[in-house]
C-alpha cells in the first residue's frame, strides 16, 4: 500500500524497549509503506508531552510547517509492542483521521487506552474495559485514544494550533460536593482539542498490543550507549538536545513570571507614587487655605 510519505514519531524517556525495537525494524523494512524518516530519531525528554510536540516539527514557530508530502503520522511509544505492517495496513485503510490500536493501560491490564468522557463528569476520561465484543467489532469509535500506536492524518496538526499537546489541569466535583483536582493526560487532550474541528477519534481493536511497565535494568540497557562510535554519538546528540530544549521551556517560563512580576512591581510603585503625591497636594492645599484664614 504505497502512500505518500508517514512521518514516524518516537517519543520517549529512556529509549525504546527491545521489543518495541524489533518491531519497528520489522515494520520500517516493510516495502508497502513509504517511509518520509526510514531512519526515525528517538526523540528524548523528561516531560512526554513537549517530547511530542518536537516530533511533529521542532520549531517554536506557532504554525510551523509540516511538509505537505507527508500524509500521516505515526506514534509509536517507547513500551509498545506487538505491531505490524498488517495491522498498519488495516488501519491506513480504515481512511480515519485519527485512530489508534488497542493497548492495555499500563497499570490496569483490564483497561484500554482509550475510551469516552464521564457520562456524569464530563471533564474526566473514562477509559474502555477489554472485553469480548472487541472480537465482532473492528473500528470503534471513542472521544479519545492513547497514543502508542496511532496514525493521525499530517492535516489534523496542520489546522490545530500550537501547543498540539499539554497537559490542563482540571478541577471537579463529586457526588459528595467534594472538589478535585486532576491533570488531563496530552494524548487524552489532543483529541478532545481535534474533536473540536469536527475530527472523530477511533480504535481499531483487531488485535491487542502488548503495553507493559520497564523494568529498571531494561532502561539502563537502553539508555546505555552502543559500542558503535557513531551510534553514541547520536545517542548522547539526542540527550543533550532533549535536556536543552526542556532546560529553555523552562527559562521561557520562568522568564514569563519575572516579566510578570516586575509589571505588578511597577504598577504597585506607580499607585505608591501617585498615592504620595496626592498627599503632598492635600498637604499644600490645607497649608495655602490655612494661610488664606
Amino acid at each position: 500500500m504505497k502512500l505518500p510519505y508517514i512521518k514516524i514519531c518516537l517519543p520517549s524517556m529512556y529509549g525504546l524497549s527491545i521489543d518495541t525495537q524489533r518491531d519497528l525494524n520489522v515494520l520500517i523494512a516493510d516495502k508497502r509503506f513509504n517511509w518520509y524518516n526510514p531512519q526515525p530519531d528517538v526523540i528524548r525528554g523528561t516531560y512526554i508531552d513537549q517530547a511530542r510536540e518536537r516530533c511533529v516539527a521542532n520549531t517554536q514557530a506557532e504554525f510551523p510547517e509540516i511538509p505537505l508530502e507527508i500524509s500521516h503520522l505515526l506514534w509509536i511509544d517507547d513500551d509498545i509492542s506487538g505491531f505490524n505492517g498488517d495491522l498498519l495496513e488495516e488501519m491506513i485503510s480504515s481512511r480515519e483521521a485519527i485512530i489508534g490500536a488497542a493497548y492495555p493501560q499500563k497499570y490496569d491490564q483490564s483497561l484500554l487506552a482509550a475510551g469516552n468522557w464521564n457520562d456524569r463528569i464530563r471533564v474526566l476520561p473514562e477509559p474502555f474495559k477489554i472485553s469480548t465484543w472487541f472480537n465482532i467489532l473492528t473500528v470503534v469509535q471513542c472521544e479519545w485514544v492513547g497514543l502508542g500506536f496511532c496514525l493521525i492524518r499530517a492535516n489534523v496538526f496542520r489546522e490545530l494550533s500550537r501547543p498540539w499537546f499539554d497537559r490542563p489541569t482540571i478541577r471537579w466535583q463529586d457526588k459528595g460536593n467534594q472538589y478535585f483536582v486532576d491533570e488531563i493526560g496530552e494524548d487524552v487532550n489532543f483529541c478532545k482539542k481535534a474533536a473540536m474541528l469536527g475530527y472523530q477519534t477511533y480504535i481499531y481493536t483487531k488485535r491487542i498490543l502488548t503495553h507493559k511497565e520497564r523494568k529498571m535494568e531494561e532502561k539502563a540497557v537502553a539508555t546505555k550507549p552502543t559500542e558503535s562510535k557513531n551510534a553514541f554519538d547520536v545517542q548522547q546528540f539526542n540527550q543533550l538536545l532533549g535536556a536543552l530544549q526542556n532546560a529553555q521551556d523552562e527559562l521561557t517560563k520562568s522568564n514569563a513570571i519575572i516579566t510578570e512580576f516586575k509589571r505588578a512591581a511597577i504598577d504597585a510603585l506607580n499607585k505608591q507614587q501617585k498615592r504620595i503625591e496626592e498627599l503632598e497636594a492635600k498637604n499644600t492645599k490645607e497649608k495655602i487655605d490655612t494661610n488664606d484664614n
